[in-house]
């Protein structure tokens, strides 16, 4: 699967066990320029990436259901 192929230079544990990345996941609330709360755990920072990710909008196009289409959820996937 392509997924598979650039998954090791496209994942969360390259940069955190390769790259020494400190990587929190969940809800993010900035609380001033040098904490970010994430989950309830307040975390200070000297500098901060969000990377928020995304889904796919599939626009309601009359028969579009009925055809093969490809998104970032399933192009991935194949072989």
């Amino acid at each position: 699967m392509i997924r598979a192929e650039i998954s090791e230079n496209d994942s969360a544990q390259r940069f955190s066990k390769n790259m020494g990345v400190d990587l929190y996941l969940g809800h993010a609330q900035f609380l001033d320029s040098q904490t970010v709360q994430v989950n309830g755990k307040e975390l200070k920072f000297l500098k901060a990436v969000i990377a928020t990710g995304g889904r796919p909008f599939v626009p309601p196009i009359p028969g579009l259901q009925d055809i093969k289409y490809y998104t970032s959820d399933n192009i991935f996937n194949l072989k």
